[in-house]
């Protein structure tokens, strides 16, 4: 009986996440229209406040992407599904790409967005861009969402360890958000980045979108080998 209620929930859980990849993709087809339409109004002459409209449309559009690439992580978590990519990238670009999509949020509030790469971090590193983009993210604008005034600070710098993998060197690299929020008990933050919870076969989560992209992100970064 147990078998065949776990090969029930299994089949539950792909079926989930096909139509998640669905709706995915019929919700980015418009948005690649709207993004596109937006880089095209970002190279013609505006004033100041309709360059700020317009970045406000981009940096929405861009936590939007951001939410729907955790979605369709999820469905994959759960099917065993996920593969993570090891490809050749530049961190500076990434990083840069990050703190301007998310400059506005903290302008918003008020308060600064800084980070620093220290000089021995490697630019040229592999791994999974993409993964490591939507991580920070969603570390970072949950930093900017729980600090009122002062600033949220990214801090990138390598770990003395170096561990060992099918042959390979992998190189640790600390990635450290600080910010001058209220801050969060041990206690507190566990109950806030717990897994969310199955009903019924279903994935279902007791928190609002906060807890679910930090939910996710803890799982992103075990996944990836690293630690939370």
């Amino acid at each position: 009986m147990n078998i065949k209620s776990d090969k029930g929930n299994s089949e539950k859980a792909t079926v989930l996440s096909n139509l998640l990849s669905v709706i995915s993709h019929e919700i980015r087809t418009p948005m690649n229209s709207i993004t596109g339409v937006i880089d095209l109004l970002l190279n013609t002459k505006l004033n100041d406040e309709q360059k700020e409209l317009i970045s406000i449309l981009k940096s929405s559009t861009n936590c939007l992407d951001n939410f729907l690439d955790t979605i369709i992580d999820i469905s994959k978590l759960e099917v065993n599904k996920l593969e993570i990519e090891e490809v050749e990238f530049h961190l500076p670009d990434i990083i840069h790409e990050i703190i301007k999509n998310l400059a506005f949020a903290a302008h918003e509030k008020g308060i600064e967005l800084v980070y620093f790469i220290a000089p021995d971090v490697p630019e040229n590193l592999i791994g999974d861009a993409n993964r490591l983009r939507q991580i920070l993210i969603n570390i970072i604008n949950s930093a900017i969402k729980n600090t009122y005034k002062g600033e949220v600070f990214l801090q990138i710098g390598i770990l003395d360890t170096v561990k060992q993998k099918k042959g390979k060197e992998y190189l640790q690299i600390n990635f450290a958000i600080h910010d001058t929020g209220i801050g969060v008990s041990a206690k507190d933050n566990q109950k806030k980045i717990k897994t969310f919870t199955e009903v019924n076969g279903f994935i279902g989560h007791k928190y609002g979108r906060a807890g679910l992209n930090m939910s996710i992100t803890k799982k992103l970064i075990h996944h990836m080998g690293g630690e939370f």
